[in-house]
């Protein structure tokens, strides 16, 4: 006699959201921007730094001058192009969850090329 695993739980429904408003959105992003500050500053704290100084110090270094700005957007085009590669699979219906190892392997081959065809 087979056995129901899932014998006495309740269905669940998957329903799509018909639309998000705008101050849906908003909410949304200020609630995540909040929440990472937030525990940014627990574990700083934590460890027993101020976290004031911490966060002044994480935005200068990040987008504080012209210089800092064009260095995050360098370390993070590789990235930004790895996660449109995934979105763009997974719109044509390809459930792609290589992505990071695509990403590694193609920096290696790219270095290795760089070794060895270079003057």
């Amino acid at each position: 006699m087979k056995q129901k695993i899932f014998a006495g739980l309740p269905r669940i429904k998957v329903e799509r959201r018909v639309e998000v408003t705008l101050l849906q959105k908003t909410f949304a992003l200020f609630l995540a921007f909040g929440s990472a500050m937030l525990l940014t500053s627990i574990l700083v704290w934590s460890a027993g730094a101020n976290p004031q100084e911490a966060l002044k110090s994480l935005f200068l270094g990040s987008v504080g001058s012209k210089r800092a700005l064009m260095d995050s957007l360098i370390s993070a085009t590789p990235l930004i192009l790895t996660g449109v590669s995934v979105v763009i699979a997974y719109r044509g219906s390809v459930f792609s969850i290589g992505a990071e190892g695509q990403f590694f392997a193609g920096a290696i081959t790219a270095y290795w090329a760089y070794l060895t065809f270079s003057n």
